[in-house]
């Protein structure tokens, strides 16, 4: 219970840092992406494509800081190695983002395809957000489910609706 209304607290305080657990919780801002990665090797235009798309169907109604954040979590789950050796691999293991278990592609605009192409490029080559930049950190869900997983309340940021983690077994 403690944790559905500190949830509640942190939606409602919106681009503050917020508590939860009394931990200070870090909103993702758009100073916390950086160039601090060497570019990431043997992606193909394919993969860009595949890490924009689920961007686009993660996040894509939200401010670019956030986009980066959700985009980071593919970065570091390839970086981990335990869903795949391409950023394909990674969006398309199984049942892991709930929107590859759709039957239909959603249709997305030429100004939001190359909106989030320009957030995955940034990635590949480098671009990170500091906050959530390791190999630890794997998992996020949106406010608005909870997965049993999220029980665990390793919460290590935020950024729009999604609750970032660490250390969440896999």
């Amino acid at each position: 219970m403690k944790l559905k209304f500190a949830l509640i607290a942190l939606i409602c305080i919106g681009g503050a840092n917020a508590k939860m657990h009394n931990k200070t919780i870090k909103n993702v801002a758009d100073k916390d992406v950086v160039p601090i990665a060497k570019p990431l090797l043997n992606q193909t235009t394919k993969d860009i494509m595949c890490l924009a798309y689920s961007i686009y169907r993660e996040a894509g109604n939200l401010a670019a800081s956030a986009q980066y954040a959700v985009g980071q979590v593919h970065i570091n789950r390839l970086l981990e190695g335990s869903w795949g050796n391409s950023l394909c691999d990674v969006v398309f293991a199984k049942a892991q983002f709930s929107w590859t278990l759709e039957k239909k592609k959603v249709v997305w605009s030429d100004k939001q395809r190359w909106f989030a192409r320009e957030i995955a490029e940034g990635l590949v080559n480098g671009l990170r957000v500091k906050t959530l930049n390791s190999k630890r950190i794997l998992h996020y869900h949106a406010n608005y489910v909870q997965p049993k997983w999220g029980k665990q309340s390793n919460v290590v940021a935020m950024a729009g609706p999604h609750i970032f983690y660490k250390d969440i077994a896999h």
